[in-house]
């Protein structure tokens, strides 16, 4: 993580270093994610599940009922 980022987001990078959501603070647990690409998205966004859908739409509902 680049020096820029921390200075910028201090906040949230620390939250990612004490195992919590980089938007809201939870707690992470990785058997809180509903599948492999929502593990990925919080590899890079640092967000927990219920962010993840909140920003993006829960698409695994969505695709399920198509």
């Amino acid at each position: 993580m680049s020096k820029s980022f921390a200075k910028t987001f201090p906040k949230e990078v620390e939250n990612r270093k004490n195992g919590e959501c980089a938007t809201c603070s939870k707690v992470v647990k990785m058997s809180d994610f509903k599948d492999d690409l929502s593990k990925t998205e919080f590899s890079i966004s640092g967000m927990c599940q219920d962010c993840q859908d909140s920003v993006f739409g829960d698409t695994v509902e969505e695709d399920e009922e198509e």
